[in-house]
C-alpha cells in the first residue's frame, strides 16, 4: 500500500505517517504484528515494591480479630444418599440434607436432590424424607 493510499484511508488532515505505519510498510506481511512490541517496564510483575511483609503475614483491616468467635453457626448442609427418589427409578441419588425434624416419633430430613420429573429432563426436588431412607456419604 503506497503513501497516497494510506493518506486517503486516514482521511483529510492526517497525512503524516506514524511509527506504526512506517513499521507496517517495512515488514513483510506475515510478521507485521509479531514484531510490534516494546521491552519497556510494565505494571505489576515480580517487582518487590511493597511494604516488605510477606502475604502470609498480612492481615486485612476490619476483619475478625484473632481469638474472636466465628460469625454465626456452621453450615448445616450435609451430603447424603436418598434411597427412594420421587421418580421411582430405584437407584440411590446424591442429595443435600438441609435440616432434621421429628414427627410422630420419627426423624425426617429435609433433602434436595435431582430426579427425573419430566419425560426428557431432570429437576430439583426438595422434600421431607424419613431418616431410614437417608444414608450418610
Amino acid at each position: 500500500m503506497g503513501a497516497a493510499a494510506r493518506h486517503a484511508r486516514r482521511g483529510p488532515g492526517r497525512g503524516r505517517l506514524t511509527c506504526v505505519d512506517r513499521a507496517f510498510a517495512r515488514q513483510p506481511r506475515s510478521s507485521r504484528c509479531s514484531n510490534l512490541w516494546h521491552d519497556g517496564p510494565v505494571a505489576g510483575g515480580m517487582v518487590k515494591r511493597g511494604s516488605g511483609i510477606p502475604l502470609r503475614d498480612r492481615v486485612r483491616t476490619g476483619g475478625v480479630p484473632s481469638g474472636a468467635a466465628p460469625l454465626g453457626p456452621r453450615c448445616p448442609a450435609r451430603h447424603c444418599w436418598v434411597a427412594d427418589a420421587v421418580d421411582g427409578d430405584g437407584e440411590k441419588r446424591p442429595g443435600l440434607l438441609l435440616e432434621w425434624r421429628q414427627r410422630d416419633r420419627r426423624w425426617e430430613g429435609l433433602v434436595v436432590y435431582a430426579a427425573r420429573i419430566r419425560p426428557h429432563g431432570w429437576g430439583l426436588v426438595q422434600e421431607w424424607i424419613p431418616a431410614e431412607l437417608l444414608t450418610p456419604v
